[in-house]
């Protein structure tokens, strides 16, 4: 008897998830109106890709700078449900705590291991500024926060961090691994950092779905990304069309 259950105790423990070896990560989101984005992004050489540095964007937002009025309300950060995390062939991932909010960040919690694939999802309300025209990123190789342009995956013939497809593409491959497999998956430019999958409501009146893909690091990280978002067809401080970039300052409005 004494036997049996020490075998069954061992078979327990090894059973048991291995919470020692468990890593903590932390993703961080900032949903940013468009022009308060911009006003923080500055022209320096960049590749076609990466026009605009957004380091005094990080620095506002690490510093608590920005004011209420330069974020976009009703943006939440979610764990993606099994569904979904398996058309981006992710684990599906547990949030430690609900998705909190500071000053300026939206943040979530999770443990997982080093190379684990797993997808969190921002979706939106309403008709306020519903279009994604932008996302920020930290350069590869923990390198400074920069702008990268969302490419559709049909015309991208490049590894790119930030993609964009259709919500019909995303329903019909829920479930399933096509969406990985077919579309974003031989578009996206991993092992760089986060990658961002802009999904484009099919009522355009209502808000973009943005799927955060991250594949975990070796040690404790935490991945912040920015999303620039305006009214579709509505005119803003663009500064891939107006020249320099800057825009009106969000402390003034």
């Amino acid at each position: 008897m004494r036997a049996r259950l020490l075998t069954l105790l061992v078979l327990t423990l090894g059973l048991q998830p291995l919470a020692a070896d468990a890593i903590e990560y932390r993703l961080r989101v900032a949903n940013l109106d468009a022009e308060a984005y911009f006003h923080y992004a500055d022209r320096d050489g960049g590749d076609q890709n990466t026009p605009f540095s957004l380091r005094r964007l990080a620095e506002a937002l690490s510093a608590g700078r920005l004011p209420g009025g330069a974020f976009v309300p009703s943006r939440d950060l979610q764990t993606a449900d099994p569904d979904v995390a398996a058309g981006f062939q992710a684990v599906p991932a547990q949030a430690l705590a609900a998705a909190g909010r500071d000053r300026q960040w939206r943040e979530i919690r999770w443990d997982g291991s080093p190379g684990q694939r797993t997808v969190w999802v921002i979706r939106g309300e309403g008709l306020d500024r519903p279009a994604v025209v932008g996302v920020g990123l930290p350069a590869p190789g923990a390198g400074p926060f920069r702008h990268y342009l969302v490419y559709g995956v049909s015309a991208s013939k490049e590894k790119v961090r930030a993609a964009r497809v259709s919500q019909t593409v995303v329903d019909w491959s829920e479930g399933r691994d096509d969406l990985w497999r077919r579309f974003v998956g031989p578009s996206l430019a991993l092992g760089q950092g986060p990658t961002v999958v802009v999904s484009q409501n099919n009522n355009l009146g209502f808000a973009d779905s943005v799927f955060v893909v991250i594949e975990a690091g070796q040690a404790p990280t935490t991945y912040d990304v920015a999303i620039a978002w305006r009214q579709r067809g509505r005119g803003f401080h663009n500064p891939f069309t107006d020249g320099a970039a800057g825009g009106s300052d969000p402390a003034q409005r």
